[in-house]
C-alpha cells in the first residue's frame, strides 16, 4: 500500500528538521545584528535595496513576501498529496 499510494511516513518526518534549522538561522542572523562588532560588514555591505544589514526592511516587502511563500508552499503540498492518493 506505501509504494502504491506514495505514502513514506519516514521521509515525512525529516520535515521535524526544518524547525531547528529555521531557529538557528534565525538566531544567527539575530545576534550578528545586535552585535556587529562580530562582523562588521554587516553594517557596510548590502544586497538589492539593503545598504545596512542590520537595519530593519524599510519597505516590508519581506514578511509579505515570506508569508506569500510559505503559503503557496502549503497549496502546493496539500495539492500534490490529494494527487497522489
Amino acid at each position: 500500500m506505501r509504494r502504491t499510494h506514495g505514502i513514506y511516513p519516514m521521509m515525512s518526518m525529516l520535515n521535524i528538521v526544518q524547525l531547528p534549522l529555521h531557529m538557528i538561522n534565525i538566531s544567527l542572523i539575530n545576534r550578528l545584528s545586535y552585535h556587529y562588532y562580530l562582523h562588521p560588514a554587516i553594517l557596510t555591505d548590502g544586497i538589492l535595496w539593503f545598504q545596512d544589514l542590520s537595519a530593519p526592511d524599510p519597505t516590508g516587502i519581506l514578511p509579505i513576501l515570506g508569508g506569500l511563500f510559505s503559503y503557496l508552499n502549503v497549496i502546493n503540498s496539500s495539492t500534490a498529496a490529494s494527487s497522489n492518493s
